[in-house]
């Protein structure tokens, strides 16, 4: 309990960094607006669309509002929205809570199949770090970690410097580990390449069509 006690305050002190604006993904590069990159700590290969199904993401509307934007799980439930969907399905008296790490497990496994998004503060010794960790709550095992260094000023906190980062680094692991993601994208990049090419065959189309018609109307007059 300790342990869930020190994430949660380390979870409420890594949000205390940010405006949490939620943002619509850039059309083309498909990420956040920042200079900022976030290191990665641990991104291991997986088939990540066998658990795109349902994402577990920390109480608050900002995390799960902007996971949403990214258009890849197909459901997001925070752990409270998660308890009240299994006291729906009767299993209230198996899984009273969903505030254990070992009871987020026992939901693993009695109610379906989801990975746990979490955040996590931490401290080194040239100052504190925020990140964004991936975990499959059957197992415990860590599949993404991605680490940023916070700002020691308020004046240099903001979404850009903290938040955008690390959702990057979040999306570039979708892509690398999801061949939906990556079909996604192909064509919607296909269809970006496209359209412009159709238009411009129209107008040209309708500029020679014009012309024809000018040059046509210009011989009716004369005769």
């Amino acid at each position: 309990m300790k342990k869930i006690i020190l994430m949660i305050v380390g979870a409420m002190l890594l949000i205390g960094c940010s405006s949490m604006h939620i943002s619509q993904l850039d059309a083309h590069t498909k990420r956040l607006p920042t200079n900022n990159k976030a290191t990665i700590l641990l991104s291991k290969i997986i088939d990540l669309d066998k658990y795109n199904t349902l994402l577990l993401v920390p109480e608050g509307p900002f995390i799960k509002g902007q996971m949403s934007k990214i258009e890849y799980f197909k459901e997001l439930v925070t752990p409270n929205e998660l308890k009240m969907k299994m006291i729906a399905r009767g299993l209230g008296k198996t899984v009273p809570s969903t505030e254990d790490t070992y009871i987020i497990n026992e939901a693993a496994k009695f109610y379906k199949s989801f990975l746990w998004f979490r955040l996590h503060k931490h401290i080194n010794l040239d100052g504190y770090y925020g990140q964004f960790i991936l975990t499959n709550p059957k197992t415990f095992e860590d599949y993404f970690i991605a680490d940023i260094k916070l700002p020691s000023t308020l004046k240099g906190t903001g979404d850009r410097k903290v938040w955008y980062p690390l959702f990057n680094a979040f999306i570039d692991y979708i892509e690398q580990n999801s061949k939906s993601w990556q079909e996604k994208i192909k064509n919607k990049d296909d269809k970006n390449n496209t359209e412009p090419r159709v238009l411009e065959l129209i107008k040209k189309k309708n500029k020679n069509n014009t012309s024809k018609n000018t040059v046509k109307n210009l011989f009716n007059t004369l005769k």
